[in-house]
């Protein structure tokens, strides 16, 4: 039979053969047959070695320390020779250094050791970057026009736990057609302190001086800067190229694209509120087209911005809750842009409406927040002076291409906490609101100043709306999120274009907020996709004749864990019809006497409710593959929802 000292001396090799090859694994980075051969022989030869020893009854002493031995020697070897090999070089297509997966940022996925193209958050930025584990090399092709040199922003990310990291060193290299090097450049990158996070971005211009030719093929090698500890995970490194200057694009108009979340129409003194609370976005509305009838596809972020995205419904896109991650299944409006060599931006203050959260598709670039480092809670989010001055950064560097700018203000999302010298309207909550949107329009204007001082206002067009209401207990609830009642889906809309845009007209005709995307696709002189289920608005703005009001549908799909039911809303002809799609329970109103949807018809008009829920039902019935099946939120999408308000008591 096996003695103790038996397992205790092949125990022992077991441990020896796992450091080494861990410590050849962290240090070379790239052959892992032998290493792997080792693992698993080790426990091999142990197992022969045994069945020896009780099978026959024979010491193999002998033959097992041989083999101990000489398969350390081989270890030891691979070790000494992984130091000195260069890893092999990672090619990458032309195009990925321009298109990256908009998946989860690697704060989000590192513990699974999961790497390649994904968004990354440092600097308040969202880049498109690659990921990758050093020691590693890496090429791709990059474009030189005129005298833009390449560039390129790096970022590093602690990985280990409990050691300080050493910095990592970045080769760069310009290869020539003939596989010459042409150019090298080096730089050392300090490692964040954090585990998981991401540092602050390092920019890295690639020196093309002298002449190299209009494409180049760039070579990254990536090394520790020093001594790295036995079997320690080296720190991660995102490798983001800027956006190139795109080709010149078609005459057309740029866009400003202006949503306040959480904004109602009628709390702007231009939609007939009698107190002061807009006059910059009055003053918008004078210069252009302001319609009076809006109906949102959602009465919550997530789903809302999608369909203004997408210009398809919340069933057709099937985005009907916050997901971690998030991704849009149909093309939006900006990657439609960017093909058409339009550059594309994004500022949003809104920790929901990120790459991460499935938002950055088509956009050049991103500046946002993570909801990791703010908590998720819409009380840590920016104000709108941080959207209006990152977004005037961005109009100075790009007002010269034609350009697409898409900005998501925060304020007047519920908690209402007015910087003090706005704060003027009174007390309580419904005052500090009024506050809210009050210092929110000051930060708009002063982007409208900007766009005038860069002489691009005239070829702009400025679109003004807002995702969805906010209720203040006309039917039972606070915020927004909780039903289809006008007061949560209303939404404001104005469009100024000189020119294209009359000035200082209203449209009585009630649209959709799906027809935004249509119509901004227009005006820049694009095709409409075949998903998208927007109409133009550009027919209503000649005033000519009163147009008849669209059918309209609003839907809203809680989770049903938490306590709610999903609703839908039909707006036909001068009746809106909401039906709790999983309860016995509707609600019927006529929508030029009852604007407030204070009086349910739904008994007193029972053919008409029963006709309006068969063509609900046909609707969802169509698009219910899109739709995914409820389940509990996840703890992280719980404290997010928590953090913006879905999930307090006074908001169901």
């Amino acid at each position: 039979m096996p003695r103790a000292a038996d397992f205790v001396a092949f125990g022992a090799w077991l441990l020896i053969a796992y450091y080494f090859a861990g410590t050849w694994l962290t240090v070379s980075g790239h052959v892992v047959v032998l290493p792997l051969w080792l693992l698993a022989g080790v426990p091999v030869v142990s197992a022969v070695s045994l069945w020896l020893r009780v099978a026959h009854r024979r010491r193999v002493w002998g033959i097992g320390a041989a083999i101990a031995l000489a398969s350390g020697g081989i270890c030891l070897t691979g070790l000494t020779a992984g130091k000195h090999t260069q890893p092999p070089l990672v090619r990458f297509k032309p195009e990925n250094w321009a298109v990256a997966d908009p998946v989860a940022p690697f704060a989000e996925a590192h513990g699974g050791g999961t790497y390649g193209w994904r968004w990354v958050h440092s600097d308040e930025h969202w880049r498109r970057a690659l990921v990758v584990q050093p020691p590693c090399r890496l090429a791709g092709r990059a474009t030189v026009r005129g005298q833009e040199p390449p560039q390129f922003f790096l970022a590093t990310a602690k990985q280990s736990v409990g050691t300080v990291d050493p910095p990592l060193r970045v080769h760069c290299a310009i290869v020539d057609a003939d596989g010459r090097t042409v150019r090298r450049q080096s730089q050392v990158l300090p490692v964040s302190t954090t585990r998981g996070a991401f540092g602050p971005w390092e920019g890295l211009t690639v020196d093309v001086s002298g002449g190299v030719g209009p494409g180049v093929e760039v070579v990254f090698e990536v090394e520790p800067a020093g001594s790295v500890p036995p079997s320690d995970l080296l720190p991660a490194l995102a490798i983001a190229p800027s956006p190139p200057t795109p080709p010149a694009a078609p005459a057309g108009a740029n866009c400003v694209f202006i949503l306040v979340d959480a904004l109602r129409p009628d709390r702007l003194h231009c939609y007939g509120y009698p107190r002061d609370t807009s006059p910059r976005i009055d003053a918008l509305a004078k210069e252009g087209v302001l319609f009076e009838q809006v109906v949102s596809a959602c009465s919550w972020t997530v789903p809302s911005v999608a369909s203004l995205f997408t210009g398809t419904y919340v069933s057709t896109h099937g985005m009907t809750k916050y997901r971690i991650p998030g991704r849009l299944s149909l093309p939006t409006l900006a990657e439609q842009l960017r093909e058409a060599g339009v550059r594309t931006a994004a500022v949003s203050s809104n920790s929901l409406v990120t790459p991460a959260g499935g938002f950055g598709a088509g956009f050049d670039e991103f500046v946002g927040i993570d909801s990791n480092e703010m908590g998720g809670r819409a009380a840590d989010a920016p104000r709108a002076a941080w959207v209006t001055d990152h977004a005037i950064t961005v109009l100075r560097r790009i007002h010269e291409q034609q350009f697409f700018l898409y900005l998501h203000y925060m304020d007047p999302h519920a908690p209402y906490t007015p910087p003090a010298e706005w704060d003027r309207f009174g007390r309580g909550d419904h005052e500090r609101y009024l506050a809210e949107i009050r210092y929110c329009d000051d930060r708009i204007g002063r982007l409208l100043d900007e766009l005038d001082a860069l002489g691009c206002a005239e070829n702009t067009l400025v679109v003004f709306t807002a995702d969805h209401g906010e209720a203040f207990s006309e039917h039972g609830t606070t915020h927004h999120g909780n039903s289809v009642h006008r007061e949560e889906v209303h939404v404001p809309l104005i469009l100024r274009y000189p020119g294209p845009v009359p000035r200082g007209r209203r449209v009585g005709t009630r649209v959709r907020s799906i027809d935004i995307h249509t119509t901004v696709a227009e005006l820049m002189g694009l095709s409409v996709p075949r998903h998208v289920e927007g109409e133009s608005l550009l027919a209503l703005l000649d005033g000519v004749r009163p147009a008849d009001d669209r059918t309209c549908f609003s839907e809203l799909y809680p989770w049903q864990h938490l306590g709610r039911l999903p609703q839908a809303a039909l707006y036909q002809g001068n009746r809106k019809l909401i039906v709790w799609l999983e309860a016995d329970r509707r609600a019927l109103y006529h929508t030029k006497r009852d604007p407030d949807e204070r009086n349910n018809l739904a008994a007193d008009e029972p053919d008409r409710v029963a006709s309006m829920e068969r063509s609900i039902r046909r609707f969802l019935k169509m698009r219910e593959n899109a739709r995914p099946a409820d389940r509990p939120p996840t703890e992280a999408e719980r404290a997010r929802l928590r953090g913006l308000g879905y999930l307090d008591a006074g908001a169901r």
